[in-house]
């Protein structure tokens, strides 16, 4: 018989965890005659993996918390991850896109100008910032590339930010000015307390 078991031992310089294999040991008989016991330091494997848990609750939060969209993409545009701000602005939950190709949530000519954008990212090996508007929607948004081990993009981080309001104040703010440069007449802005 073989049992498997993970154990802990404090120690001086801390807690160290083992994995113990124990395997009976029988005659032709199939009497005990003993075991067989080996253990192995399973330390930083356990740190890795509660590292790795720490990790993905903080990148939870992060994809949560944050009021812009945020899409996690491979190089082929498949979604690894994605948060409700950007699936609630096409009507669909994050479960839902993931897994299936960003491209394929775009009219063609915004998934042409989105997949250049990523594309400049990866020739550059830098972020690249992209305007665009669709739907009277104005939308900045910055694709960063992510390396693997060997310094290839292996996915990429895109947050994308709808700055409607902001386009719109800047725009009406062009007509303001223009509208000022070219009256014939004196133009006055006054309080009520003048």
């Amino acid at each position: 018989t073989k049992t498997l078991k993970e154990i802990e031992v404090p120690g001086s310089g801390g807690t160290r965890h083992f994995e113990v294999v124990y395997t009976g040991m029988e005659d032709i008989e199939h009497r005990f005659t003993g075991a067989i016991v080996t253990l192995r330091d399973i330390t930083d494997q356990k740190q890795a993996e509660q590292e790795l848990r720490s990790s993905n609750r903080t990148w939870k939060a992060i994809m949560a918390a944050a009021f812009d969209s945020i899409v996690v993409i491979t190089t082929d545009g498949t979604i690894l991850a994605v948060n409700h701000v950007l699936a609630a602005r096409i009507n669909r939950s994050p479960e839902e896109m993931t897994g299936k190709n960003i491209y394929d949530f775009m009219p063609p000519d915004v998934a042409k100008q989105r997949k250049e954008a990523v594309e400049e990212a990866a020739r550059t090996k830098k972020p690249f910032r992209l305007e665009d508007s669709r739907g009277g929607r104005f939308i900045d948004q910055t694709v960063y590339p992510v390396f693997d081990d060997d310094g290839r993009v292996s996915h990429y981080a895109i947050f994308a930010s709808d700055i409607t309001e902001r386009k719109q104040s800047e725009l009406a703010l062009l007509e303001y000015q223009a509208a000022i440069e070219g009256a014939k007449d004196m133009i006055a802005v006054m309080d009520r307390d003048y």
